[in-house]
């Protein structure tokens, strides 16, 4: 569906996964980010924990890995080149870094009519990785649907 007063932003890290996802969204009005997302700007390694392409995450100073840009999603809101546009969609699959995303400002996820976000404590037990993300979104305006591993929150209107 071409929808053309649309803006897409999708942030990747990774140098092959970014190439895919250029490659593969060639025709949507789309902004490409290649950092990483997180709660606040800066570098961070991105960690190959061995489990394939889509398992990628980021790690610290002490894990092996190259290291990428980060953005936080509050600076990525900022850098959209048409301020007329508001947000609608955000889906996020960050393999663990939403305990991350969500600690902090996150005023900006109550700009997104519909957020996908899927959790991973199953992925990385004990780490609480969805503890501040389920925090956050305890006491907004919104309906939740749960689906595997992703929540659907809907803004009320």
């Amino acid at each position: 569906m071409h929808v053309p007063r649309c803006k897409n932003h999708h942030v990747e890290p990774d140098p092959e996964n970014f190439s895919l996802l250029k490659e593969n969204t060639a025709d949507l009005n789309t902004e490409y980010v290649q950092y990483a997302i997180s709660n606040q700007s800066g570098q961070q390694k991105l960690v190959d924990p061995g489990d394939g392409e889509w398992a990628y995450r980021l790690g610290d100073d002490s894990d092996e890995g190259e290291v990428v840009n980060v953005i936080s999603m509050t600076d990525l809101l900022d850098s959209t080149t048409d301020k007329k546009l508001k947000p609608f969609l955000l889906k996020v699959d960050i393999e663990g870094g939403e305990k991350d995303l969500f600690t902090g400002d996150t005023s900006w996820f109550d700009l997104f009519f519909l957020s996908i976000v899927e959790l991973h404590d199953w992925m990385l037990p004990t780490e609480g990785t969805a503890k501040l993300f389920l925090k956050m979104i305890a006491d907004l305006e919104q309906d939740f649907i749960f689906r595997g591993e992703n929540i659907f929150s809907v803004r009320y209107e």
